[in-house]
């Protein structure tokens, strides 16, 4: 009696059913591990700024004010075009920096003087050095600022490379003005309506926002680059830690500061005042984290209710738009008297 062989395997016809069930299967999965991946990086972005509003509470606490968003020194006898301190060299000690703090010593020390003594190139040493809390995951930004350099300011060209930072402290709902002497607004609402808790050589306390510390932002993100409207990818920059380049302009204020004037995440390329550069976004879809001036973090949606002109922002067109009357503003702004609402 014979039998027959018969042999194990598959049939073309089913190896071919079987990788295109794979490959579906890949397809389902790849978007679902990327979006686990973002909220994981997000998370870790809410962790961030939740330990530096903290630590400016800290600086708070201890100094009765929070820190200034950047500092101008009154002995300087060409103060606008030297490096100044910032609000994130100051809270160092504060989120486990107090060996770095020690060695730099903001305030006793000028950070053009400190820039120009550790300056190799263009690396400034521990200026240059990565500090994890001030970088988002999500970011592509390098660790030392390319795009924020020139530290010292006197030495000009593409000097000492501070280490990047994602996060900076909110200004003004205007313009990137700096002292709150220095907005200019319309005919409107008076513009110290439109100030925010740091400003330059500012001393805010908890007491003057008065709109309440759970309505007011303290700190957001800036991204290091944007896709723009045309397709062409464009450089924002982020921010620096330690200080500004200069206090007398807008763009170097931006180093350590943001204002409302931009849209978040304003992609424009129409944006020829390079408001991209002083505003507030992320790389994270739709929006931006902040954290307010309580301390929580809230994730807000760049479609939020804001007064545009034509080419995106609330400043290029008419002053009058600096008029806080949108929840966007009113949410930089710590004294303007109007609530919130929902966002």
């Amino acid at each position: 009696m014979t039998f027959s062989q018969r042999r194990s395997g598959f049939t073309l016809v089913e190896l071919l059913v079987v990788i295109a069930i794979i490959g579906i299967l890949i397809a389902l999965l790849l978007p679902a591990v990327q979006a686990a991946r973002e909220a994981a990086r997000r998370s870790q972005c809410t962790n961030n700024l939740k330990q530096l509003a903290l630590a400016t509470h800290n600086y708070h606490d201890t100094f009765r004010s929070f820190p200034s968003g950047f500092m101008k020194s009154p002995n300087n006898t060409n103060g606008n075009d030297l490096n100044q301190w910032g609000w994130t060299a100051l809270i160092l000690p504060f989120v486990e920096q107090q060996a770095l703090h020690d060695r730099i010593k903001p305030g006793p020390n000028q950070l053009e003087v400190l820039a120009t003594t550790l300056l190799s190139g263009t690396s400034l040493g521990v200026l240059s050095e990565p500090i994890a809390v001030f970088r988002c995951p999500s970011d592509v930004g390098p660790n030392a600022n390319t795009s924020r350099d020139r530290f010292p300011w006197s030495a000009g060209g593409n000097t000492g490379r501070p280490a990047t930072s994602n996060y900076v402290a909110a200004t003004d709902s205007w313009r990137n003005s700096g002292n709150n002497a220095n907005l200019t607004c319309g005919s409107g609402q008076l513009a110290t309506a439109a100030v925010g808790i740091f400003t330059q050589n500012s001393d805010t306390k908890i007491r003057d926002v008065t709109d309440g510390t759970s309505n007011v932002i303290a700190l957001g993100e800036r991204r290091w680059r944007v896709k723009l409207d045309d397709g062409t990818l464009y450089t924002v920059g982020a921010a620096n830690v330690f200080g500004v380049r200069r206090a007398n302009a807008e763009g170097t204020r931006a180093d350590q500061v943001a204002c409302g004037c931009p849209k978040i995440n304003l992609n424009l390329s129409a944006d020829t005042a390079n408001r991209k550069q002083q505003g507030f976004s992320s790389e994270h879809p739709g929006g931006a984290q902040f954290a307010l001036a309580d301390g929580s973090v809230r994730f807000i949606s760049e479609t939020i209710q804001f007064d545009a002109g034509a080419d995106g922002t609330t400043c290029a067109d008419d002053a009058t738009l600096c008029d806080v009357d949108t929840t966007w503003e009113r949410l930089i702004s710590m004294q303007d008297g109007n609530p919130v609402g929902d966002f």
